[in-house]
């Protein structure tokens, strides 16, 4: 620790945070997580409380209210200053000064400032109805203007200008998009993801101009100073009425730099994410790491975690973040993560692409020296938060692996991607929030026992949603059943095989005295032509239920089905076999071999039946224990199944060779 900045056991002064935005409470969550007892002040400049900014776009889309996005940070010992900014910092005194003149000692002071809309330089960019997309107030802004808009041009393909265009259209205003550069996400997505982003988009709004910037924003009329149209550098003029500003953000930086603190894109931070001036830390979209802006909100958070850690006593260093993003754009899943675009200054990167036109996918990685060090894609992948980890860790792929990608689309088997649990600790799987699988499982093991207490916990799957089978992936949900009609009837199987199995163990069926007097039905068992009709279907039955767990892989897609209705065959075929095996014996176990055989084949019946039973009542189990007995039962059916093959085999061979 440096010797200038004190202890903060020995202190009266509180630790001061500037700025309310996600990044500057999510430190203090964290950092009050760590040291419950620590003073902390919190300052906002906007007028409203600490609000979720990251669900703006819900809120102008009128999916949400202003209330839903108000964020509680009611922590003991931590006072929230809101619309009252800091307008000076003195470093040698160790206080602030804010707007009403009052100044505040601080033990240590962090910065997250964030970042403001970047306004570019044109003419009419002052007009009224002119209009940026970053607060809560140009939220509001927007909403009033909405209805009344008939149509609006957003100026910029990016992420917020396209939710900001998705938005806007919901009121059949009619919307123009118009992109400087070549595609759309230009920084996100190459450019066949960036087509397939513009085909949907073309379904919600009037244009999409790419290739071409605004060189004015023209008023209605001379004397008007309202809106009236733009005129792209290819000279080709939209009439509109209303215009928003999507094009891009600046860090805020001022204050930072008139304190004396050194200053370059962002605030510049070492790895304790310290600023040149000892007690003064920057986090967010406002600081700068080895020449490096992030302008995302989960770096943010996970710099906030990290400083959080470091003031706490932890010897922790940043290293810097990932550059993700696995967002809903316009209502379509698109995910970005590490180099995506090779220039002078990198190595060349080789590239595997997966395409299914039919369900609209894409997805592509891309690899250094055998290295994973890049990926992107268009439509629901849900391999992206190992992905991520796999980027950041830069782990080797093999040719069978990218083979593997190319023909399913999936750089790891089934088994591996379906498993969330197996995820690296540090694989985040919510990218709105900066979640990580570590961060779920200590939620769980806090007590967490479904989704909304989850997202209650730890904000994941709070905004855009996409990561939420995820979560029930964790929860141990993936394998309950939505089928609740099969559900029922396999209820009702697995109770008939679990009567029957009593039964075949109860029955003592004494044989008749003279074979001239067999009963119809000991003849079944008695006669060879019937016992050979029996046997041969039994063994028939057998075979077909044995097959159906490969169906999978001999069906072609269209002719699959649901699982459902394969489950029900199989449970079906499996109690049709057990009453046959009794018509073929005469429900009596036998001797030898065949005592072993029928004894085997009972006890995968009796295996079959809970496994029925389990899994229709699984949903009403708690998650963990319902996955647990899913999981276990279906390994112990499946174990015993591997030895009836043969012990048949040699029954067969006994009666016919023998």
């Amino acid at each position: 620790m440096n010797p200038s900045v004190p202890d903060l056991s020995s202190t009266s002064s509180p630790i001061i945070v500037i700025g309310s935005g996600p990044v500057g409470v999510a430190f203090v969550q964290k950092l009050k997580a760590r040291l419950p007892g620590v003073r902390v002040k919190l300052f906002g400049a906007e007028e409203a409380p600490a609000y979720d900014r990251i669900r703006l776009s819900e809120l102008l889309a009128g999916k949400s209210s202003v209330a839903s996005l108000s964020q509680d940070i009611s922590l003991d010992d931590v006072e929230c200053f809101f619309h009252c900014a800091i307008v000076a910092i003195d470093p040698e005194s160790r206080h602030v000064v804010d707007h009403n003149n009052q100044i505040h000692p601080y033990s240590r002071l962090i910065i997250a400032t964030g970042s403001r809309p970047y306004r570019p330089s044109i003419p009419g960019v002052d007009l009224k109805r002119v209009y940026t997309f970053r607060d809560l107030r140009d939220t509001e802004h927007l909403v009033a203007r909405r209805a009344a808009s008939q149509h609006t041009v957003v100026v910029g393909g990016g992420l917020l200008g396209l939710e900001a265009a998705a938005a806007m259209a919901r009121l059949n205003t009619r919307v123009s998009v118009v992109q400087q550069a070549s595609h759309l996400m230009n920084r996100q997505l190459d450019e066949k993801a960036a087509s397939l982003l513009e085909a949907s988009l073309r379904k919600r709004v009037s244009e999409v101009y790419t290739g071409s910037g605004v060189r004015e924003i023209q008023p209605a009329s001379q004397a008007a100073h309202t809106v009236g149209g733009v005129v792209l550098r290819n000279g080709h003029v939209i009439a509109c009425d209303t215009v928003i500003i999507a094009a891009g953000i600046e860090p805020n930086t001022d204050l930072a730099k008139a304190s004396g603190i050194a200053v370059g894109r962002g605030i510049k931070v070492n790895t304790r994410l310290e600023t040149s001036v000892a007690g003064i830390y920057a986090i967010g979209e406002c600081a700068e790491f080895a020449g490096q802006l992030y302008g995302l909100v989960a770096p943010g958070i996970e710099q906030a975690g990290v400083l959080a850690a470091a003031i706490a006593g932890q010897e922790v260093a940043y290293l810097g973040s990932l550059s993700a993003s696995k967002l809903k754009v316009a209502g379509e899943s698109v995910f970005s993560a590490g180099e995506i675009h090779s220039d002078e200054t990198t190595l060349p990167l080789q590239s595997a692409e997966y395409c299914d036109p039919e369900k609209s996918l894409y997805r592509k990685l891309l690899v250094s020296r055998g290295q994973l060090v890049g990926a992107l894609g268009y439509g629901e992948w849900e391999e992206t938060p190992r992905l991520q980890s796999a980027i950041s860790e830069q782990r080797r792929v093999f040719f069978w692996q990218l083979w593997r990608f190319q023909k399913t689309g999936s750089l790891w088997p089934q088994v591996e991607r379906t498993q969330v649990a197996s995820w690296p600790a540090s694989a985040r799987v919510c990218n709105c929030r900066g979640v990580t699988r570590g961060d779920l499982s200590r939620a769980i093991q806090g007590g967490c026992q479904t989704v909304t207490e989850i997202t209650q916990a730890t904000g994941a799957a709070g905004v855009c949603g996409s990561c939420e089978p995820l979560l029930h992936n964790l929860l141990g949900e993936s394998e309950r059943p939505s089928f609740s009609g099969g559900s029922t009837a396999l209820a009702l199987l697995a109770a008939l095989a679990s009567a029957l199995l009593v039964g075949f163990m109860q029955i003592d069926l004494q044989p008749s005295s003279s074979i001239q007097s067999l009963p119809w039905w000991e003849r079944l068992w008695s006669h060879s032509d019937y016992k050979q009709y029996t046997g041969f279907t039994l063994l028939g039955l057998l075979a077909l239920g044995l097959l159906v767990s490969l169906k999978k892989r001999l069906l072609p897609d269209k002719l699959r089905g649901h699982f459902s209705y394969w489950r029900l065959w199989h449970v079906f075929s499996g109690v049709t076999a057990l009453l046959l095996l009794g018509l073929h014996t005469g429900f009596e176990l036998g001797d030898n071999l065949n005592r072993w055989l029928i004894l085997n084949f009972l006890a995968l019946s009796a295996l079959g039946a809970v496994v029925g039973l389990v899994v229709s009542f699984g949903a009403k189990l708690p998650a963990r224990l319902g996955k647990q007995a899913r999981h276990w039962s279906q390994w112990a059916h499946l174990l015993v199944s591997w030895p009836l093959p043969a012990l048949l085999s040699f029954h067969i061979l006994s009666v016919y060779y023998f």
